[in-house]
């Protein structure tokens, strides 16, 4: 049963990152993998009856936090600050996410994996030696069409947490 689950959630992950590739920026496209992989884990766990209630409890709060932060990430990345300030505000996007023991971390591999994969777009500044001024991190302006596919990740994310809000 976990290998048929970490099976569908890793194929939702992996088309989601595949996608990427085809979106103008692979950051936003790896943003979105992280709701589609939240999103497939709730179907699985909604299509078995055989996890543990508390196990289940503790999953679909972590990825109610997980939904949270991909709103709280979807604004950042549409805000016009100043590059550092937006690399350090994603940097620490998800540092709010809380651990799981290990029967609830096999399902939810691929949304570790996809968070992992946002946040290596965006490389916390690092500080300098003298002046402890962080030194600049690109991050581009956001496209209109990375703008809209921004929005959508942040709408699919809202709705995700309505879901998970019902449990």
């Amino acid at each position: 049963m976990l290998n048929r689950r970490n099976a569908i959630v890793s194929a939702v992950l992996v088309a989601s990152l595949a996608l990427s590739g085809c979106s103008p920026s692979g950051s936003i496209g790896a943003l979105s993998a992280c709701v589609a992989a939240s999103e497939a884990v709730v179907a699985v766990l909604e299509g078995t009856g055989n996890i543990d209630p508390a196990t289940a409890k503790q999953i679909f709060a972590y990825l109610d936090v997980v939904s949270t932060d991909v709103e709280r990430v979807s604004a950042i990345l549409a805000t016009n600050d100043a590059t550092v300030e937006k690399a350090l505000l994603i940097a620490a996007a998800f540092d709010n996410v809380p651990g799981l023991p290990p029967a609830a971390q096999a399902y939810v591999t691929a949304v570790t994996a996809a968070i992992r994969a946002f946040l290596a777009f965006y490389p916390a500044p690092t500080m300098a030696l003298r002046g402890a001024r962080p030194l600049p991190v690109p991050v581009k302006p956001l496209t209109p069409g990375d703008l809209a596919n921004v929005t959508k990740i942040a709408g699919r994310a809202a709705l995700l947490r309505a879901r998970l809000a019902a449990k």
